[in-house]
Protein backbone atom coordinates (compact mmCIF):
# COMPACT_ATOMS: atom_id res chain seq x y z
CA UNK A 1 0.00 0.00 0.00
CA UNK A 2 1.44 3.61 -0.79
CA UNK A 3 0.63 5.35 2.56
CA UNK A 4 1.49 8.82 1.17
CA UNK A 5 -1.75 8.20 -0.91
CA UNK A 6 -3.93 7.88 2.23
CA UNK A 7 -2.93 10.89 4.22
CA UNK A 8 -5.64 12.83 4.36
CA UNK A 9 -7.92 14.62 6.99
CA UNK A 10 -9.41 12.41 9.18
CA UNK A 11 -12.50 10.40 9.39
CA UNK A 12 -14.20 12.67 12.02
CA UNK A 13 -12.78 15.40 10.94
CA UNK A 14 -15.33 18.79 11.59
CA UNK A 15 -13.54 21.89 10.74
CA UNK A 16 -15.80 24.39 12.11
CA UNK A 17 -18.59 24.15 14.92
CA UNK A 18 -20.72 26.90 17.33
CA UNK A 19 -22.19 25.48 20.14
CA UNK A 20 -24.27 27.54 22.37
CA UNK A 21 -26.01 27.32 25.91
CA UNK A 22 -28.46 30.02 27.12
CA UNK A 23 -30.64 30.08 29.65
CA UNK A 24 -32.47 33.05 31.30
CA UNK A 25 -34.93 33.48 34.01
CA UNK A 26 -37.85 36.03 33.31
CA UNK A 27 -38.03 39.03 35.80
CA UNK A 28 -40.58 38.12 38.51
CA UNK A 29 -44.12 40.49 38.62
CA UNK A 30 -46.88 40.04 41.07
CA UNK A 31 -49.53 38.49 39.31
CA UNK A 32 -52.74 36.31 40.30
CA UNK A 33 -51.99 32.80 40.67
CA UNK A 34 -48.29 33.54 40.37
CA UNK A 35 -48.43 33.59 35.99
CA UNK A 36 -46.39 36.04 35.73
CA UNK A 37 -43.59 34.48 38.13
CA UNK A 38 -41.29 31.32 37.61
CA UNK A 39 -40.85 31.44 34.06
CA UNK A 40 -37.54 30.03 32.46
CA UNK A 41 -36.32 30.12 28.69
CA UNK A 42 -33.43 27.30 28.17
CA UNK A 43 -32.03 26.69 24.78
CA UNK A 44 -28.94 24.72 23.17
CA UNK A 45 -27.98 25.12 20.11
CA UNK A 46 -25.10 23.77 17.44
CA UNK A 47 -23.67 24.15 14.44
CA UNK A 48 -21.36 22.45 12.22
CA UNK A 49 -19.95 21.45 8.97
CA UNK A 50 -19.83 18.35 7.76
CA UNK A 51 -17.22 15.21 7.81
CA UNK A 52 -15.03 14.09 4.88
CA UNK A 53 -16.74 11.76 2.76
CA UNK A 54 -14.68 9.26 1.03
CA UNK A 55 -16.01 8.37 -3.23
CA UNK A 56 -14.71 4.93 -4.19
CA UNK A 57 -15.40 2.05 -6.28
CA UNK A 58 -16.60 -1.01 -4.36
CA UNK A 59 -17.85 -3.36 -7.71
CA UNK A 60 -15.08 -3.11 -10.84
CA UNK A 61 -11.77 -3.85 -9.53
CA UNK A 62 -9.85 -1.53 -12.11
CA UNK A 63 -6.65 -1.99 -9.91
CA UNK A 64 -6.45 -5.08 -10.53
CA UNK A 65 -5.77 -5.68 -7.06
CA UNK A 66 -8.69 -7.06 -5.57
CA UNK A 67 -8.80 -4.60 -3.01
CA UNK A 68 -11.75 -2.55 -3.82
CA UNK A 69 -14.23 -5.26 -3.93
CA UNK A 70 -17.31 -5.36 -1.41
CA UNK A 71 -17.20 -2.56 -0.25
CA UNK A 72 -13.88 -2.10 0.81
CA UNK A 73 -13.09 1.57 -0.50
CA UNK A 74 -9.49 1.19 -1.22
CA UNK A 75 -9.76 1.64 -5.18
CA UNK A 76 -10.95 5.54 -6.57
CA UNK A 77 -11.35 6.89 -9.87
CA UNK A 78 -8.88 9.94 -11.39
CA UNK A 79 -10.67 13.44 -10.84
CA UNK A 80 -9.96 16.53 -12.57
CA UNK A 81 -10.63 19.94 -10.63
CA UNK A 82 -11.70 20.96 -7.69
CA UNK A 83 -13.46 18.37 -5.53
CA UNK A 84 -15.05 21.16 -3.21
CA UNK A 85 -17.44 21.55 -6.56
CA UNK A 86 -18.85 18.33 -5.98
CA UNK A 87 -21.75 18.22 -3.57
CA UNK A 88 -23.98 15.54 -1.41
CA UNK A 89 -27.85 15.81 -2.33
CA UNK A 90 -30.64 15.35 -0.54
CA UNK A 91 -32.08 13.19 -2.70
CA UNK A 92 -31.87 11.57 -6.39
CA UNK A 93 -32.39 14.75 -8.15
CA UNK A 94 -29.30 16.82 -6.26
CA UNK A 95 -26.77 13.93 -6.38
CA UNK A 96 -23.65 13.97 -8.19
CA UNK A 97 -24.89 13.50 -11.72
CA UNK A 98 -23.53 10.22 -13.73
CA UNK A 99 -22.98 10.90 -17.41
CA UNK A 100 -22.86 8.28 -20.11
CA UNK A 101 -19.38 7.10 -21.62
CA UNK A 102 -20.10 8.38 -24.54
CA UNK A 103 -20.71 11.78 -23.59
CA UNK A 104 -18.22 15.24 -24.42
CA UNK A 105 -17.51 15.70 -20.79
CA UNK A 106 -16.93 11.99 -20.07
CA UNK A 107 -14.82 11.59 -23.43
CA UNK A 108 -12.99 14.93 -22.87
CA UNK A 109 -10.56 13.36 -20.33
CA UNK A 110 -10.77 9.62 -21.43
CA UNK A 111 -7.75 10.45 -23.49
CA UNK A 112 -5.54 7.92 -24.15
CA UNK A 113 -7.21 4.26 -25.24
CA UNK A 114 -6.69 2.85 -21.70
CA UNK A 115 -9.05 5.27 -20.06
CA UNK A 116 -11.04 4.66 -23.23
CA UNK A 117 -11.05 1.32 -22.07
CA UNK A 118 -12.35 1.96 -18.55
CA UNK A 119 -14.55 4.28 -19.77
CA UNK A 120 -16.23 1.52 -21.76
CA UNK A 121 -16.09 -0.81 -19.04
CA UNK A 122 -18.24 1.28 -16.49
CA UNK A 123 -20.11 2.78 -19.16
CA UNK A 124 -19.60 6.67 -18.19
CA UNK A 125 -18.21 9.19 -15.74
CA UNK A 126 -19.33 11.70 -12.72
CA UNK A 127 -19.35 15.51 -13.79
CA UNK A 128 -20.30 18.77 -11.53
CA UNK A 129 -20.00 22.07 -11.75
CA UNK A 130 -16.66 21.84 -13.78
CA UNK A 131 -15.21 18.51 -11.73
CA UNK A 132 -15.30 15.30 -13.74
CA UNK A 133 -14.69 12.01 -11.93
CA UNK A 134 -13.12 9.36 -14.17
CA UNK A 135 -12.66 5.71 -13.69
CA UNK A 136 -8.43 5.30 -13.58
CA UNK A 137 -7.23 2.83 -16.76
CA UNK A 138 -6.74 -1.03 -15.73
CA UNK A 139 -4.12 -1.77 -13.71
CA UNK A 140 -3.36 1.70 -12.15
CA UNK A 141 -4.46 3.26 -9.08
CA UNK A 142 -6.60 7.02 -9.66
CA UNK A 143 -5.33 10.23 -8.28
CA UNK A 144 -8.21 10.74 -6.43
CA UNK A 145 -7.06 11.45 -2.88
CA UNK A 146 -9.31 10.11 0.10
CA UNK A 147 -11.42 12.12 1.93
CA UNK A 148 -11.35 14.86 -0.24
CA UNK A 149 -15.04 15.30 -0.16
CA UNK A 150 -17.43 16.90 2.48
CA UNK A 151 -20.78 15.26 3.60
CA UNK A 152 -23.96 17.13 5.49
CA UNK A 153 -23.25 19.19 8.21
CA UNK A 154 -25.15 19.42 11.40
CA UNK A 155 -27.94 22.60 12.37
CA UNK A 156 -29.97 21.79 15.21
CA UNK A 157 -31.47 24.17 18.03
CA UNK A 158 -33.07 22.30 20.77
CA UNK A 159 -35.16 24.73 23.47
CA UNK A 160 -37.72 24.55 26.52
CA UNK A 161 -39.94 26.73 28.03
CA UNK A 162 -40.67 26.19 32.11
CA UNK A 163 -43.27 27.64 34.74
CA UNK A 164 -42.69 26.84 38.22
CA UNK A 165 -45.62 27.30 41.02
CA UNK A 166 -44.07 27.91 44.64
CA UNK A 167 -47.19 25.38 46.09
CA UNK A 168 -45.67 25.34 49.80
CA UNK A 169 -41.92 26.06 51.25
CA UNK A 170 -40.55 23.57 50.17
CA UNK A 171 -42.81 22.13 47.64
CA UNK A 172 -42.88 23.30 44.10
CA UNK A 173 -44.64 22.25 40.89
CA UNK A 174 -42.56 22.90 37.45
CA UNK A 175 -44.54 22.39 33.59
CA UNK A 176 -42.08 21.93 30.87
CA UNK A 177 -42.54 22.47 27.00
CA UNK A 178 -39.41 20.80 25.66
CA UNK A 179 -38.54 21.27 21.35
CA UNK A 180 -36.14 19.36 20.17
CA UNK A 181 -35.00 20.57 16.53
CA UNK A 182 -36.80 23.54 17.29
CA UNK A 183 -37.31 25.11 13.40
CA UNK A 184 -37.35 21.85 11.93
CA UNK A 185 -34.04 21.51 9.36
CA UNK A 186 -33.12 18.73 7.83
CA UNK A 187 -29.99 16.86 9.10
CA UNK A 188 -28.59 13.52 7.23
CA UNK A 189 -26.22 11.30 8.45
CA UNK A 190 -22.99 11.34 6.77
CA UNK A 191 -22.42 8.07 7.01
CA UNK A 192 -25.44 7.70 4.99
CA UNK A 193 -24.25 9.65 2.20
CA UNK A 194 -23.68 6.97 -0.70
CA UNK A 195 -20.06 6.68 -1.86
CA UNK A 196 -20.17 3.80 -4.12
CA UNK A 197 -19.45 4.90 -7.41
CA UNK A 198 -21.26 1.91 -8.94
CA UNK A 199 -24.13 3.25 -10.77
CA UNK A 200 -25.56 6.28 -9.84
CA UNK A 201 -27.05 8.25 -6.79
CA UNK A 202 -23.68 8.94 -5.79
CA UNK A 203 -23.47 11.87 -3.03
CA UNK A 204 -27.20 10.67 -2.03
CA UNK A 205 -28.18 11.39 1.60
CA UNK A 206 -30.30 8.49 2.82
CA UNK A 207 -31.01 8.67 6.27
CA UNK A 208 -31.43 11.31 9.28
CA UNK A 209 -28.60 10.49 11.98
CA UNK A 210 -31.28 9.01 14.13
CA UNK A 211 -33.11 6.24 11.74
CA UNK A 212 -29.39 5.30 10.12
CA UNK A 213 -28.11 4.72 13.51
CA UNK A 214 -31.30 2.36 14.07
CA UNK A 215 -31.32 4.67 16.96
CA UNK A 216 -34.67 7.07 16.41
CA UNK A 217 -34.86 8.98 19.81
CA UNK A 218 -35.61 12.59 20.62
CA UNK A 219 -32.96 14.85 20.15
CA UNK A 220 -30.28 12.69 17.78
CA UNK A 221 -31.03 15.01 14.19
CA UNK A 222 -34.41 13.84 13.72
CA UNK A 223 -37.52 15.73 12.40
CA UNK A 224 -39.00 18.08 15.55
CA UNK A 225 -40.45 16.74 18.52
CA UNK A 226 -41.97 18.13 21.41
CA UNK A 227 -42.50 16.89 24.51
CA UNK A 228 -44.20 18.34 27.79
CA UNK A 229 -43.41 17.00 31.15
CA UNK A 230 -44.43 17.80 34.98
CA UNK A 231 -42.13 16.94 38.13
CA UNK A 232 -42.63 18.07 41.74
CA UNK A 233 -39.77 19.90 43.44
CA UNK A 234 -38.94 19.62 46.62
Amino acid sequence: MDFNAEKASGDYDIRHRLTLALTYELPALKAPLQLLKGWQFTAIAMFQTGEPINFFDGEDDLTLTGEGLNNAGNDRWNIQGDPHKIHWGRDSAHGVPFLDASDPICQSVATTQALQDALNFVEGCYAENGTILYPNAFGTFGNMGRNIFRGPGFNDVDASVGKTWKLTERLNLQLRGEFFNLFNHPNFSNGSVKADMGGSRLGVARGTPDVWASNPVIGSGGSRHIQLGAKFIF
